[in-house]
């Protein structure tokens, strides 16, 4: 809980903090293009990929769950979930990208599709995310918090 905390405080100061910056169109890419080879890889079910787009302490939090603040509690999570189900999300759309110094949040919505490899489940869900990134010592975005809801 002390990392939630963390995080909407984060949150609060990019929003409304003084002296925020305009995000730049490179970094603002980055941020977009990050997004998109994301869910490549998790598409693709690469559970060891996926770790090279998030922080040492991420937090994964989707509604009605418990966050998964820890990566061996995610790998714990991914690995069955990308070994039973597919993934896809063929569209999507960036709302709004608001950056301060190292630290961006990201608003975005699409649609994911998840599909049980045996054809047993599928559903589509119309989801809302809020991501927020830190921007690595080399110069690389990184998501430290994953959260979604739905959009209905």
């Amino acid at each position: 809980m002390k990392k939630l905390g963390f995080i909407l405080a984060a949150c609060l100061s990019i929003t409304f903090g003084c002296n925020s910056v305009s995000p730049t169109e490179s970094d603002r890419q980055k941020i977009i293009e990050h997004i998109q080879n994301w869910i490549d890889i998790s598409e693709k079910g690469e559970t060891d990929s996926y770790f090279d787009f998030i922080t040492e302490d991420f937090v994964f939090y989707g509604p009605g769950a418990t966050p998964i603040d820890n990566l061996d509690s995610l790998k714990v999570f991914l690995e069955p979930f990308f070994r039973n189900y597919s993934f896809s999300m063929p569209e999507w759309e960036t709302r709004e990208i608001i950056i301060k110094e190292n630290i961006a949040i990201h608003i975005w919505s699409g649609i994911a599709h998840i599909e049980s490899k045996d054809g047993s489940y599928k559903i589509e869900s119309d989801r809302k995310y809020l991501d927020l990134y830190r921007k690595d010592i080399n110069g690389e975005w990184k998501c430290y918090l994953h959260s979604f809801n739905s959009n209905n």
